[in-house]
């Protein structure tokens, strides 16, 4: 696929993901071999991938993923973005705060025919826990 197609198969899956549709997500987006690499962790399968974005939609219902800046070389399209939502249902061991948040992330997805192969999340978790209240402001 060309880069612009890249692009857009991109923009798609957050404009999807967006309306809260990881079914969606799981079968139009991802190869059947998807892997998920999160803040330098290990290697996730696409199960376990589907799995948590699931539970983080959940616990964030209407969370919207808002792209900032957007660019493709070959078969890698990086995207940064700000996350925003609600924090309203248990979200792993942590009850609902109700609290507001909004946090940046670098996505970069490798693109294999017109599907994700494969995805690396680099997100500020530690802004998402302040703002929640799960660890302390800075300062």
């Amino acid at each position: 696929m060309s880069t612009d197609a890249n692009n857009a198969l991109v923009q798609g899956y957050f404009a999807v993901l967006n309306d809260g549709l990881v079914d969606i997500v799981d079968k139009d987006f991802f190869t059947d071999d998807y892997r998920l690499h999160l803040n330098s962790g290990a290697e996730i399968s696409r199960a376990t991938a589907v799995g948590m974005l699931r539970a983080f939609m959940e616990a964030f219902p209407g969370v919207f993923h808002s792209i900032e800046d957007q660019f493709a070389v070959g078969d890698r399209v990086v995207t940064r973005i700000v996350v925003r939502g609600v924090h309203q249902r248990q979200f792993g061991k942590l009850a609902a705060t109700n609290k507001e948040v909004a946090f940046n992330s670098i996505y970069i997805h490798r693109i294999v025919g017109d599907r994700i192969a494969e995805h690396w999340i680099v997100s500020d978790q530690q802004g998402m826990l302040r703002q929640l209240g799960v660890i302390p402001a800075a300062g």
